[in-house]
Order: C-alpha cells, then sequence, then structure tokens
C-alpha cells in the first residue's frame, strides 16, 4: 500500500532569521525554506549559502515538530554530513537523536541491517564493508592460478598501451578492473542481464569474466564494497515493495545536497524511495558538474521538471564569496556552455583587483619557478595567511611538480593527492606489522592485524581465536602454535641457558644482497636472543593450553593457512635462506629506502617501533602548521581561498578537451577554479613544451578570450 502524502498546510513561515540563527537569509534563502507541497529545485550558484539554506531547511523542520526519524538528508561525503548535524542541532536547539542524516552508502548500510534485511540478498549478520584496497585484495585473489583470464586481460591492457603509442610491458591493473566493476554497478547492471550494447571492451571483460564471480566471493566471505551497500538496496526496494513502502512511509520528507553529481545508481535509488512524495528538496549547480569520470550523468538536475512534473525551481545567484571582478569573468565563462539550466551570479561585494594574467614564462619549469617565486616574495612583504593560498592544476602529476621547488624556497606546503603518505600506506603499515610478528607473536592486538591479512582468515574467524585465548588465559599466537602443532621449541642453549656459539650464529646469518636486510635480521635476532624468559614462560602455558574445542570450530583450510604462517615464522629464524620472500615484501613496499632514509639511526626492532610511531605524531603536529594548499580543481571543490593561483593554461591542458559535451565540462572545471578565490585569481601559462626531445609551441587556453 503506497502511503497517502497530503498537502501541508501547518508549517510556520520562518519571516527573517529566528531565535538561534547565526546567519541572515536572503529572499531566495527564505522561499526555499518555507516551501512545501511540491518536489522543489534549490539551483544554487558558487558561494550563495547552499548549504547554510539546505541546513536551515532541516532545523526549520526539526522546529515545526518533525521528528528526525521522519527526515532524510543526504550528503555527498561524511564530512559533510557531520557538519550538517552539527549545525543543524545549533540552529534547531534540538538534539538529533536517531537522525538520519548522511551519505548514500551510510544510509544504504543501516537499512540493510534495519529488520535484518541483508538476508534478502544473501548477506549474514556482521557482513564486513570493504575499504577500496580490501576489495582490490578481492579482485587479486580471482586471478591467482588462472593464467588463461590472466592473459586476456593482459592482452587488453596491451592493446590499450599501443593505442596510447606506449610499448611498455603490459602489467595487470586491477585498480582499473576494479574501477570497472563499480562502474557495472553505478549504471545498475546486474549479473543476470543480458550484456548491454554500449560497453567498452574492458567493461565486457569484467562483465563476461569477473563480476559473478567477484560477486560470490563477496557473499561467500560475507562482505560488501562500497557500491553493493547501494545496488543491494536498490535490488531489494525493486523486489519486495513492502519493504519500500515502510520506507517511503517512514520518510515524509527528503532533504538531497549536491545533486549534480548524481549516478545512475544513486538517481535510481533516490527516484525509488521518493515514489509520489512531494516534500523532495534537492540542491545543486549545474555549472560544477565535473564528475563525469566518476559516474556523474547531471540528468537529473538538468531535468528535474521531467522527473518530477509538479517542481518548483528557486534559484540562488548571491555570491557571497567572490569579488565583483572575480564573478564578472566566471560568468563570462561559463555563459559558453549550451547544456545549462543558467543563472547569473552578483555580489554586494566590492570590484577588487580581478584577475591578473602572467604570460611571460617560456617552459612549465620556469612557470613553476616563477609562481613560487611571486609566493615567496608576497610571504616575506605582506600579511597573509598561508592557508588562504592555493594553487590549483588541472591534473595531479601537474600539482607534484611545484613540490621540488616548494621544498627548495622553503615555503610551507599540503600537497593534496590521492597517494598516502608512506606509513599509512596498507603495504607498509603490513610491512611493520609482520616485523612485529617476528619479533613479538604474543601481542595478540598485532596478531589479529597480520592474521587478518590471511586468505580464508576473516573477523569471524579471528573473534574464534580471541575468545579462545581468554577462555584458556593465552595469547592467541600460542591458541594457534597448540591448534596448528606448530610449536616453537626451545634450543639446546636457551633450556641449559649457556650462551649461543656466536661465530656459528654470525655465519649462519650471512646473505649477501641486501646490507640493510642483513642489519634488520641481525636486530629482529637479537630481539629474539632477548625474549628467552618469555618464550621459556609460553612453554608452560602451551603445555596447559586443550585445542579440541577450538578445532571443531575452525576448518581444516583456515588451519592450513594458520599453520603456514606460524611455519614461515620459524623459517625465517632457523632457515634464513628460506625467506626470501620476507626481503622481496619489504623491498617492493620500498620500506628498506624509507629506513635507510628515515630510519637511519634505528638500533633495534624496539627502536624502529618506537620511531615509525613518533612519525605519526610528528606529522599530527606539522599538520596544524600554517601551509599553502597545492592540489587539483577538482579535490579543490567546496573550499575557498583569499589568493588562488590557476597554472598551465594553455590549450591540451586547460583545456585538454576542445569539443562537444567534454570541453564543457572543461570549462565548468575552469570555472570552479576561479571561484575558489574570495579576492584575487592568478593565471598564467607558458610557452613551449619539451616532448620527445622536441619542442613544441603551446597556444594559450581559450577560456581566457571567453573570459574577458
Amino acid at each position: 500500500m503506497e502511503p497517502n502524502f497530503k498537502r501541508i498546510s501547518h508549517h510556520k513561515e520562518i519571516e527573517q532569521q529566528e531565535d538561534n540563527d547565526k546567519v541572515k537569509l536572503n529572499k531566495e534563502q527564505l522561499e526555499a525554506i518555507n516551501h512545501y507541497n511540491s518536489p522543489l529545485l534549490i539551483l544554487a550558484g558558487v558561494g550563495t549559502g547552499k548549504t547554510q539554506t539546505l541546513m536551515s531547511k532541516y532545523s526549520h523542520l526539526l522546529k515545526q515538530g518533525i521528528s528526525p526519524q521522519n527526515i532524510l538528508a543526504i550528503t555527498f561525503t561524511k564530512k559533510a554530513a557531520k557538519e550538517m548535524k552539527l549545525r543543524a542541532q545549533e540552529l534547531s536547539g534540538k538534539p538529533l537523536d536517531y537522525s538520519w542524516v548522511g551519505t548514500f552508502h551510510a544510509q544504504s548500510a543501516r537499512m540493510l541491517r534495519r529488520d535484518k534485511i541483508f538476508k534478502l540478498v544473501g548477506l549474514k549478520q556482521d557482513f564486513k564493508i570493504l575499504e577500496q584496497s580490501e576489495s582490490r585484495d578481492y579482485i587479486v585473489r580471482l586471478f591467482r592460478g588462472q593464467k588463461n583470464l590472466k592473459r586476456l586481460f593482459l592482452t587488453y591492457f596491451q592493446e590499450a598501451l599501443k593505442e596510447k603509442k606506449s610499448y611498455k610491458k603490459p602489467t595487470m591493473n586491477y585498480s582499473e578492473i576494479q574501477m570497472t566493476l563499480d562502474n557495472l554497478k553505478e549504471r545498475c547492471i546486474e549479473i543476470e542481464d543480458d550484456m548491454p550494447n554500449n560497453l567498452t571492451k574492458l567493461e565486457q571483460l569484467v562483465f563476461m569474466n569477473i563480476y559473478e564471480d567477484y560477486q560470490k566471493l563477496l557473499k561467500k566471505e560475507n562482505s560488501v564494497d562500497f557500491r553493493d551497500l547501494l545496488f543491494y538496496m536498490y535490488q531489494i526496494f525493486r523486489k519486495f515493495p513492502d519493504i519500500l513502502v515502510k520506507n517511503r512511509q517512514q520518510f515524509k520528507y527528503i532533504l538531497v545536497d549536491e545533486v549534480q553529481d548524481l549516478n545512475t545508481l544513486q538517481q535510481q535509488w533516490l527516484k525509488l524511495i521518493v515514489g509520489e512524495n512531494q516534500n523532495l528538496t534537492c540542491v545543486g549547480d549545474d555549472d560544477q558538474m565535473i564528475y563525469s569520470f566518476r559516474g556523474a550523468t547531471g540528468d537529473f538536475i538538468l531535468n528535474f521538471e521531467k522527473h518530477f512534473p509538479t517542481a518548483k525551481i528557486i534559484k540562488l545567484e548571491q555570491n557571497y564569496r567572490s569579488t565583483k571582478n572575480i564573478l564578472m569573468c566566471a560568468n563570462n565563462l561559463i555563459r559558453h556552455n549550451k547544456n545549462r539550466k543558467g543563472k547569473v551570479l552578483w555580489t554586494d561585494k566590492e570590484m577588487g583587483t580581478g584577475i591578473n594574467i602572467i604570460r611571460e614564462f617560456n617552459t612549465i619549469d620556469e612557470e613553476v619557478i616563477g609562481i613560487c617565486n611571486q609566493i615567496s616574495k608576497r610571504i616575506q612583504t605582506e600579511e597573509i595567511d598561508l592557508n588562504q593560498i592555493a594553487i590549483l592544476s588541472r591534473m595531479n602529476n601537474q600539482a607534484r611538480r611545484f613540490e621540488n621547488q616548494l621544498i627548495l624556497q622553503d615555503i610551507p606546503y599540503q600537497l593534496s593527492s590521492t597517494k598516502k603518505p608512506f606509513l599509512q600506506k596498507f603495504e607498509v603499515k603490513k610491512a611493520h606489522q609482520y616485523l612485529l610478528y617476528l619479533v613479538r607473536p604474543n601481542e595478540d592486538e598485532n596478531m589479529i592485524e597480520v592474521l587478518l591479512t590471511l586468505q580464508k582468515i576473516g573477523q569471524i574467524t579471528v573473534d574464534k581465536l580471541i575468545e579462545e585465548a581468554k577462555n584458556q588465559n593465552a595469547s592467541i599466537h600460542s591458541i594457534c602454535e597448540k591448534l596448528t602443532g606448530v610449536i616453537q621449541v626451545l634450543d639446546e642453549e636457551e633450556t641449559s641457558n649457556q650462551p649461543q656459539d656466536q661465530s656459528k650464529k654470525k655465519n649462519k646469518n650471512k646473505r649477501g644482497n641486501s646490507t640493510t636486510l642483513e642489519n634488520l635480521e641481525q636486530e629482529i635476532r637479537q630481539e629474539y636472543d632477548n625474549n628467552r624468559s618469555i618464550r621459556k614462560s609460553n612453554q608452560e602455558i602451551l603445555k596447559k593450553i586443550d585445542p579440541t574445542k577450538i578445532k571443531k570450530q575452525i576448518n581444516g583450510g583456515k588451519i592450513k593457512q594458520l599453520k603456514q604462517l606460524l611455519e614461515k615464522r620459524l623459517l625465517f629464524l632457523q632457515d634464513y635462506d628460506e625467506e626470501q620472500m620476507y626481503h622481496n615484501f619489504l623491498k617492493n613496499t620500498k620500506f628498506f629506502d624509507y629506513l635507510k632514509l628515515e630510519l637511519s639511526q634505528v638500533g633495534n626492532v624496539e627502536e624502529l617501533h618506537r620511531r615509525m610511531i613518533e612519525s605519526l605524531e610528528k606529522k599530527k603536529v606539522e599538520d596544524n602548521i600554517p601551509k599553502i594548499k597545492v592540489m587539483t580543481i577538482h579535490a579543490s571543490k567546496g573550499l575557498e581561498f583569499d589568493i588562488v593561483y590557476l597554472p598551465f593554461w594553455v590549450q591540451g591542458s586547460v583545456p585538454i578537451h576542445r569539443d562537444g559535451t567534454e570541453l564543457e565540462e572543461e570549462r565548468r572545471l575552469a570555472f570552479v577554479g576561479i571561484t575558489r578565490a574570495k579576492n584575487e585569481v592568478v593565471i598564467s601559462m607558458h610557452n613551449e613544451e619539451q616532448f620527445n626531445d622536441r619542442s613544441w609551441y603551446k597556444s594559450k587556453s581559450q577560456f581566457l578570450r571567453e573570459m574577458s
């Protein structure tokens, strides 16, 4: 049965800011907040206070006595959701217990767990939501031992390289396969569907050879990736009308932010849950549609009236961020786009300095040096907050060009990149955990992290081992020893408390290949010797452990994985030549390079551990130091700065594409870059670039002409 959405007439209108509101609302914002009984699109230009408007509408609903449980508020980031909760609570003066404010993924995860409807898609209690790196690991597992499958994909990647006129040896690009799986789900393509005609070659390969096996593997491990959260709820809404109706009846008011960024899956999910509900409020800006590479289509915002024939559109055009000169250039630029609903930004602020265009650089290197010189001079001669200066580039590799010069000129900076800091990389943290495991196997917290990297060992198995360790008053490693039968036997020197023959030990330790590795191994073994008394105590504990019960709970495949782990540890401590795998693992993660550069004074593994923790703490302190921001324009969306530098404005860079819808998105991207600035924009370019030992002339960006 469909819910009955009646016209709402009991809302008290806001005539102006209410008692504890902190921001004065303009006429259009007030109109948007007071609008009900038909779908509303707030077409909010850059810097027009869209976030404040949406939060004020949310708090207004609460003040009218609407329960937070009856308002579904959807944001695109966790940060935005948290901010909305806090600010709405401040504005309304009401607690937001049990509120439904969150991202599409968070809302879907909550819905899946409610009333245990996860069972409808083959999941079990406490299903695991995978991080991106974990999802990629599952894809890698699918290719293990599948030579023909691997060859099929390598052939594709080789052809892709040839099309780019690159003749490098092809490698398995698991990240691209992962992105393709995400794209299939975001386009609502199900495993049971016939293969659509409009798939790319890689999408066809993934659909035919990977998609189904990947989903089966996830379900077998009781896991979901981020796209599955939405995709499963989308499937449930379509196949189980009673669940859809229940959600529609609960959410009488629906607020959605950043609707220009919706992909097909998010759009279909939203339309299903909205149904005939007239109290839908969406906020977005068609001039900031810059995420087509993530699957955003723009259809929802551009065709809002077609999706909802009774819709009303309110434009927010008064800008509170930028000066008149900046807005004039931005308006001139974006009016060249045809695929937009149309609005003109204006402001009460002063004219300002406008946009400064620098054309004097011959090469990219000169441009980078020139920009850094100018910033350095301004820091020395002006009172300026470094956090309010940004260098925004079109691409990641362009942003990284500035790093060396900023270091050379001692300019504090923060490089926003998709690359994680070294110590935060998944593989490096795991290398660190394995090192600690070699010398401190009975440290439960670290042991758990190591176990979770093993095939077939998931959280459920680990929980069983934890419980058994508690019951038997032993370490998890001791339980694993007893369970697998791989027990570290004390050698004669330890049992008799006689010192080991150091000359023999020294000879046994020699390996060649890497001095760093030899030193590290010696440190590990020294630590090993220092812990004799602990190991003797563990031997006594082991005698008392009864593995009968835990053996019944853990199957043979999992025990085999545990056994291999324990055997590898003993091999490292006893037969070093068999442990080249550890050397390769640490070398490939560049762990040794890091030790050489950052931790050259390390004396032992404990010191290594301490220094790594100190490095992380140091990073936390450095995060509070003012720094200029270096990032891509994509990464800057939603941010604002006093001064913005826009480098490399030449054809082929800004814009990259020269025609069609792609050019329009490039123009929107340039528009977003300009409108990050409050007071000043500095645009620069260069005359030539080096490529294949030749100099190529670069013409200035067409957007410079369009802005004037």
